[in-house]
């Protein structure tokens, strides 16, 4: 079930063509949002077929953005909020999706303080978690 399309995703992150990085929200519930993507030959992040790290945490870093926004619409009703990632630690990959693949993104919310947000965030290919890292993100 897909609760934001593509068609609508921009409302809901800063970025813009070419660097969106995120197709969909699948979910968002409680302090889970739960993404999707699917990976273009004409994507930035393409290296030999794959998709390289930066873009998957890019993935993460965009699927924060819209679960926040998200969030934000419907709280306040207002424009989603700007974030900035103020740190990336406990990164591990295990593997590299290949281009015209879909990966799905789940974003955890361990803890808050203020506009200071912790989160984990893990992609998923194939039902396989390929990366997990943890971001710190300031809600301006």
């Amino acid at each position: 079930m897909v609760l934001i399309s593509k068609e609508n995703i921009l409302k809901y992150i800063p970025q813009r063509e070419p660097f969106v990085m995120i197709d969909s929200i699948l979910e968002v519930k409680n302090n889970e949002f739960h993404t999707e993507k699917l990976w273009e030959e004409s994507n930035l992040f393409n290296r030999e077929g794959f998709i390289s790290e930066s873009g998957l945490t890019e993935f993460i870093a965009q699927s924060c953005a819209a679960g926040f926004g998200y969030q934000q619409s419907l709280s306040e009703g207002g424009e989603a909020k700007i974030g900035f990632i103020g740190a990336i630690s406990k990164w591990e990959l295990s593997e590299l999706p290949p281009i015209l693949s879909t990966t799905e993104c789940k974003i955890s919310v361990l803890t808050q303080f203020e506009n200071i947000q912790l989160v984990e965030g893990q992609v998923f290919y194939n039902n396989k978690m390929i990366l997990e890292c943890q971001l710190k993100i300031v809600l301006t």
